[in-house]
């Protein structure tokens, strides 16, 4: 822990009340629902125990490619700390495709994916969301059909997400 905040090797901020968690490098992440999760620390002395649940929740809401936490003091007799995340938010989902789809509508394949334009790209929900498409198809009564995404990176950090079908017979 204390090579993670390695604004000082002494530990000056156990115990201290934690004045205001602020996070850095949000794009598509609403600073506000940051807030909402993490505003019920506020005012409760830091400690390593509380820092790892802070952090797992981080984690888990899986936008966040990298991490780094560093404490700082919020007021200048260090009575007070301030803890300040810098994120790498992960890529945002610019566009939603579907190749070879011939029988069935990219708008009715829309509605089994979970994943929609402008979520945060994340590859699990991706493979769920390919098992759902197959089931479909397999409930409409293509049996043969095959599936597979891949994606396509934009120059602007995105993701385009590609689903390639063959509805066999």
């Amino acid at each position: 822990l204390s090579g993670l905040f390695a604004q000082s090797s002494e530990d000056w901020y156990q115990n201290k009340p934690i004045r205001m968690i602020s996070f850095e490098g949000l794009k598509g992440v609403e600073k506000s629902e940051l807030d909402g999760l993490f505003g019920s620390y506020l005012g409760k002395p830091f400690s390593d125990e509380r820092y790892w649940e802070i952090l797992q929740k981080m984690y888990a809401l899986e936008y966040f490619d990298e991490i780094t936490p560093v404490a700082l003091p919020a007021d200048p007799e260090r009575k007070t700390v301030n803890i300040q995340f810098t994120v790498k938010e992960k890529p945002l989902v610019r566009k939603i495709r579907f190749v070879g789809n011939k029988k069935i509508r990219a708008t009715d394949l829309l509605e089994k994916v979970t994943l929609k334009e402008g979520d945060i790209y994340n590859e699990l929900k991706t493979r769920v969301d390919e098992r759902a498409l197959r089931d479909h198809y397999f409930s409409k009564g293509y049996a043969a059909a095959r599936l597979s995404y891949e994606t396509a990176s934009n120059k602007d950090g995105s993701l385009d997400i590609v689903y390639t079908i063959d509805e066999g017979n």
